[in-house]
């Protein structure tokens, strides 16, 4: 419009969310907030970080671990101590353990262990107990006293299967079992016999039935596994064992038979393939660190110049690069460092020289690398004491802070932002206005405009 006050265009106007004088409020608050909120997104990045951290720290305290647990096993004398044993039967299968005395045993296997196992059929009349309101009694086993020990078990009635269920039920260390057979006085037909066995085998646990229509038929006998050294009757002795394994016959020596065998000879000798395979566990496990803090420490890695890992690869590779105790190289032992720290191991090398002097072999491994490596390990990742298991907590200490830091943030930005609404919400109320008062101010203008059916 035109008039001697000059020309007013005024547009309509929408509340917050919208625009009004062409402001968009909703972009504008979004704008201020993310510049207010760099501070809680570098906190954010900050979490981030550590969180690598930690778990660049924990995988490391882990394989340093590893070391700390294979330096154990080579300070334990009984890692050094590994026995194999060789059977010259198939009968006997044998193992041994660090205890078993180096040397040779022979003996004779005279018996196989057995359960018991008896059979009984029906009577003339195909009645199975003399009376089954009375039930029946079992015999097996000995009290402290040495005496026999009878169980009675009930019946619910006469018939078999119900003999068989009591039986089992009462778990007494007989099982019975009902088994279709043919029948020996009738060609072609069939008949049920009633299966007793003894749960273990060995001669305390054979047993006798009584209240049974018929007699039991004992099949096969419970008897021990027995072995025998020399000539019983000329000084020499036998072992019995209730099963065909045998635990305690010689020290160190578990062997179990299966066939009746005579002069069967046990040679228990050292294990070098077993020791050798502890001392390379412990190279993998030196080797396996040093990967790892190589990894996080190298170029780029999340703890590229952290001082207390740092230092961990060189003190390691000092180990392998020094003398023994008795001024040999680690060489002779079949352990070597290439110029990259990488520890290498020859078992071959290693077991002649343990076959030439098991003794100083132990001891100069024990004291030259497993001792000063299990310091070191221990050093850095002992639980609470190690340097990174403090560097962990502290880390973790690091995170809740800033976690503390992020959750103030939040609340102090929360009230930023609120403020901001209020704040363009009465700009906003303010620029309606005005614009109200301008729609009036036009329309009032338009009115005073004279007609043009006026002439003017």
């Amino acid at each position: 419009m035109t008039s001697g006050l000059g020309s007013i265009s005024l547009t309509g106007s929408t509340l917050l969310g919208g625009t009004a004088g062409k402001i968009d409020t909703d972009a504008l608050v979004a704008a201020l907030m993310a510049a207010k909120s760099a501070p809680k997104n570098q906190l954010q990045a900050q979490v981030t970080q550590q969180a690598k951290v930690v778990t660049a720290y924990q995988s490391i305290n882990t394989t340093m671990a590893g070391v700390t647990t294979a330096a154990q096993n080579l300070l334990d004398t009984s890692s050094w101590s590994a026995t194999k044993v060789t059977s010259s039967s198939a009968a006997v299968v044998a193992s041994s353990t660090s205890a078993a005395a180096l040397g040779s045993t022979t003996f004779n296997v005279t018996q196989l262990a057995t359960a018991q196992v008896s059979t009984v059929t029906a009577d003339a009349s195909g009645n199975w107990t003399a009376d089954y309101t009375q039930g029946i009694d079992i015999t097996i086993g000995q009290d402290a006293a040495g005496n026999p020990v009878t169980h009675h078990v009930n019946l619910a009635s006469g018939s078999v299967t119900d003999i068989a269920a009591a039986i089992n039920n009462a778990g007494i260390g007989v099982r019975a079992a009902v088994v279709t057979v043919d029948d020996p006085a009738n060609a072609g037909k069939t008949m049920p016999v009633l299966q007793l066995s003894s749960a273990k085998s060995g001669a305390a646990n054979s047993f006798s039935v009584s209240g049974l229509a018929s007699s039991a038929n004992t099949i096969t006998a419970a008897q021990d596994a027995k072995i025998s050294v020399g000539n019983p009757a000329a000084g020499g002795y036998t072992i019995s064992s209730s099963s065909n394994t045998f635990t305690d016959a010689l020290p160190g020596i578990t062997f179990s038979v299966n066939g009746i065998a005579d002069n069967v000879t046990l040679t228990v000798d050292s294990d070098t393939t077993k020791v050798a395979g502890t001392v390379q566990a412990m190279v993998d496990a030196v080797n396996s660190a040093k990967l790892a803090i190589g990894n996080y420490t190298g170029k780029g890695g999340v703890l590229q110049g952290y001082s207390d890992i740092n230092g961990l690869t060189q003190d390691l590779s000092s180990v392998f690069s020094s003398a023994t105790a008795g001024g040999r190289s680690l060489t002779d032992f079949g352990i070597d460092i290439n110029k990259d720290g990488i520890v290498s191991f020859n078992s071959d090398t290693f077991a002649a020289a343990y076959a030439n002097d098991p003794t100083g072999t132990m001891q100069a491994i024990a004291d030259s690398v497993a001792t000063p490596l299990k310091t070191i390990s221990d050093a850095a990742s002992a639980p609470v004491t190690g340097s990174i298991s403090q560097a962990i907590t502290s880390a973790n200490d690091r995170t809740t802070s800033l976690n503390q830091q992020i959750s103030d943030w939040t609340d102090r930005l929360n009230s930023i932002q609120t403020q901001l609404q209020t704040k363009f919400i009465a700009m906003q109320t303010a620029l309606a206005r005005l614009q109200s008062q301008g729609d009036w101010l036009t329309n009032m203008f338009k009115s005073m405009q004279p007609s043009s059916s006026n002439g003017q």
